[in-house]
């Protein structure tokens, strides 16, 4: 079936291309002499591109292939590159009570409003949180559609604030990092450009630091060279980081580098975690250089390619398989974790630490602490 993907997507390059580009353009004109004001010859031509997307879908077995518009493929562009519109800000459910913040991005809304993680927030938009189930608190936040909302917030000194924040451009940190017990927790949310190389700055530059944990979670993919280059920095050069499956033919992607770290190392995954997230885990682990803990992944074991269509269309097709150094791929099953820890619902922060607790991340320095990694 791959090779079916190859010679459509083939159409994007050379003589080729043009060929099938002109001819398709002399068909569409044709048809819409005949049938002048029922169609534009753009809405037709879509149509067909969609006609040969739907069709590989029933080859495939699987309808994800799509055809993106010029406006589509600029969104896809500023959302590999870390770019966000919202508040700016992660949050855990507090069942009962309301959403904690977890995390604030630097220079996003939240940010200039001036929120904190830590912060505990009891309404939305004068609706109270109070009583609610975790369900019940998710729903009334999808459910706020406006560019502006209004939160009553509690701080872990126990004030009480009223803000407005505006939703807006953000852009996800390429990492964020922080030292507990003398293990490095390395928190990685997307792979954007840059994030393999902030990633091997701050094993270079931190300066004293037992273990390391990388979190993973929620992190729902990115740049596949930003995956591979950030595992390189844990494994020997040479090592097979991945190994991808297109038109039948099998290519392995190799570390160069020498591992910046080579002590113990825990990889923190949930269902959030997918994609090229979900092959740096499985290519440590196969390695015997990370040892995995939290929940099944995603289960997203398929790269999709980015090809022009002509008159500004994008195709973008699932054209290779993923796979990790050894074993099956987690495609549709995820990864499953060596040690498997449910994350429980927050509760509220105690007032003189700074952190948010987080069972699955201590249930990873328990373990450091007693095992080593």
């Amino acid at each position: 079936m791959w090779s079916t993907i190859t010679a459509i997507c083939a159409l994007s390059s050379g003589a080729l291309a043009q060929e099938a580009i002109e001819g398709l353009d002399q068909a569409l004109a044709q048809v819409h002499a005949h049938f002048p004001d029922v169609v534009t010859t753009d809405a037709l031509y879509h149509a067909a591109l969609q006609g040969m997307v739907n069709h590989l879908g029933d080859v495939m077995g699987a309808q994800v292939n799509r055809v993106m518009s010029p406006a589509e493929y600029a969104n896809i562009e500023t959302w590999m590159a870390g770019h966000r519109s919202g508040f700016g800000a992660e949050f855990g459910i507090v069942a009962g009570r309301g959403m904690v913040l977890t995390d604030v991005f630097p220079n996003g809304p939240a940010d200039h409003a001036g929120m904190q993680p830590g912060d505990l927030i009891i309404s939305m938009d004068e609706h109270p949180f109070t009583g609610l189930s975790e369900t019940r608190i998710h729903a009334r936040i999808q459910a706020s559609v406006g560019s502006l909302s209004v939160f009553d917030v509690r701080r872990a000194d126990g004030t009480l604030h009223r803000v407005s924040i505006e939703r807006g451009p953000y852009q996800v940190p390429l990492l964020r990092h922080r030292v507990l017990n003398d293990v490095l927790v390395v928190r990685i949310p997307f792979f954007a450009t840059g994030t393999a190389e902030a990633l091997a700055e701050t094993l270079h530059t931190v300066e004293s630091f037992s273990s390391v944990v990388l979190d993973l979670r929620d992190n729902d993919g990115g740049l596949l060279a930003e995956s591979v280059a950030s595992a390189d920095q844990f494994l020997d050069p040479g090592a097979i980081i991945i190994r991808l499956h297109h038109d039948e033919q099998e290519t392995q992607l190799t570390g160069p580098s020498v591992a910046s770290w080579t002590g113990p190392v825990v990889v923190l995954i949930n269902r959030g975690t997918s994609g090229v997230a979900e092959a740096l885990a499985a290519s440590l682990r196969d390695h015997h250089r990370a040892t995995i803990l939290g929940t099944r992944s995603a289960g997203q074991g398929i790269q999709t390619s980015h090809f022009p269509a002509g008159r500004g269309f994008v195709l973008e097709i699932a054209d290779t398989h993923l796979g990790p150094p050894t074993g099956k791929s987690w495609h549709s099953v995820g990864v499953v974790p060596d040690i498997t820890v449910e994350a429980q619902p927050l509760s509220i922060p105690d007032p003189s630490s700074p952190l948010i607790p987080d069972l699955q991340r201590d249930a990873a320095l328990r373990l450091i602490s007693m095992t080593g990694g």
